[in-house]
């Protein structure tokens, strides 16, 4: 399955890939797509540290990263 996305399409505001099975890291240009208000990554297998850029995520009410591989810290900017 190939999702793409226009990278200028900071008018976003949610993402929901629950259970999508990406098997790899959390991409660190989600954080470019400041507008979003929900963030849903949940059961994926996302392995990895936890992306620094999603602290750009300011508007960010929602975020929901579990069930995945990860490791490292979610910044307090984010939450």
């Amino acid at each position: 399955r190939s999702t793409k996305i226009n990278w200028r399409a900071k008018i976003l505001k949610a993402f929901d890939y629950e259970w999508m099975q990406f098997l790899w890291a959390i991409p660190t240009w989600l954080g470019n797509l400041t507008q979003f208000t929900l963030l849903n990554l949940s059961a994926n297998n996302f392995a990895g540290e936890i992306p620094l850029s999603l602290s750009n995520l300011k508007a960010l009410s929602s975020l929901d990263i579990r069930s995945n591989n990860l490791s490292g810290k979610i910044l307090s900017e984010v939450y």
